[in-house]
């Protein structure tokens, strides 16, 4: 029997995320998560999603400290970190922290990385607001989890969210440093009409793999007629298949939408082989497709195993593309290289 696997293993997020964010206006105030390595690495930056910044803040300091046993939160003894002005930071995106000096993690070991207010201006009018997950967000983090301080007393968050975190050695991310937008409407008269996950599947999987379909998270309207197409790396149509809108709920609303390719006989692909897979608007009825945004390419190595980046194209014209976006959706791969039935779990950014 083959193996069906998901890619990403993730499962994508909607386009109107619920931010949780934590206001920072003390020097008593922080905001940090928990952690196990994923691997050994040397650690030379951190990454923390500021979403508004209000007024000239004073210095805020962001690094790793290590954990509490008894409690599970920080212990406030700082290790490696770099004190930055608050007035440096950029509102609406991740920012980068660059370490002062290089902090080495240890695989499975529990770390936290933080943000804190440190020095200087921190009041009503002169603040940032950190915003550290999407709520009631699948994956839920169990572990890892985000913890904060604005009153006082440092707590585990216990929403059910999906953080937004990361640290970076010098060639790969870590966690979970993405953040998602939408694409607006479109349909079959605007430009773009039409959008793709261009990809290629590593050879050291296997050999052959079939394409069952998409898990995609967008909005559809009523009324309308849309394809999902499978093309080779010359954009030469490999196999399509054409769906109506009302034949799904919640219309006019994010949803994730499993649309599968009807061949009797699904075409073999090769692993180690580009390919497109895209959805198009044939109809006057609008679609919305949600996009996994990073800001530095190196990001989707947290979360990817495969080469994956978002084109887009009007009709049969030249594919735009843009590197630092993959449409949300996941890949249902069957594996036909052969061996046993698989069922493998949600691995998310874990590397073995």
């Amino acid at each position: 029997m083959a193996t069906v696997y998901f890619d990403p293993p993730y499962d994508p997020m909607t386009q109107g995320p619920t931010q949780l964010t934590s206001l920072e206006d003390a020097t008593t105030d922080l905001v940090g998560f928990a952690f196990q390595a994923e691997e050994d690495a040397a650690v030379v930056s951190v990454l923390f999603y500021i979403q508004t910044k209000t007024g000239t803040p004073g210095t805020v300091r962001a690094g790793f400290q290590g954990i509490n046993p008894a409690t599970g939160l920080n212990d406030g003894v700082w290790q490696s970190y770099v004190d930055v002005a608050g007035t440096s930071l950029a509102a609406g995106g991740y920012n980068t922290f660059t370490l002062t000096t290089t902090q080495n993690v240890t695989r499975g070991q529990l770390y936290c990385i933080v943000i804190q207010p440190i020095s200087g201006t921190w009041n009503a009018t002169n603040s940032i607001a950190v915003w550290y997950g999407r709520g009631n967000s699948y994956p839920w983090s169990g572990l890892p989890y985000a913890f904060t301080n604005t009153t006082g007393t440092t707590a585990k968050i216990t929403t059910n969210q999906h953080l937004f975190w990361g640290y970076r050695s010098a060639t790969k991310s870590y966690g979970s440093p993405m953040f998602f937008i939408g694409s607006g409407a479109r349909n079959v008269n605007t430009n773009p009409n039409e959008y793709a996950n261009r990809f290629t599947l590593p050879s050291t999987r296997g050999k052959q793999f079939t394409l069952l379909g998409i898990n995609a998270n967008l909005q559809l309207d009523a009324g309308g007629t849309f394809s999902l197409n499978l093309y080779d790396s010359s954009s030469n149509l490999i196999t399509t298949r054409t769906f109506d809108s009302d034949q799904v709920v919640n219309l006019g609303q994010d949803g994730t939408y499993q649309i599968l390719f009807t061949d009797s006989v699904l075409p073999t692909l090769s692993y180690g082989t580009q390919y497109i897979v895209g959805l198009k608007a044939l109809s006057v009825a609008n679609m919305s497709i949600a996009f996994t945004c990073v800001t530095l390419l190196q990001d989707q190595t947290a979360f990817l195993r495969s080469a994956m980046s978002m084109i887009q194209r009007k009709d049969s014209g030249v594919w735009q593309v843009n590197s630092t976006l993959i449409p949300s959706w996941q890949l249902m791969i069957r594996d036909t290289s052969g061996g046993g039935i698989g069922y493998p779990g949600m691995t998310g950014g874990m590397r073995g």
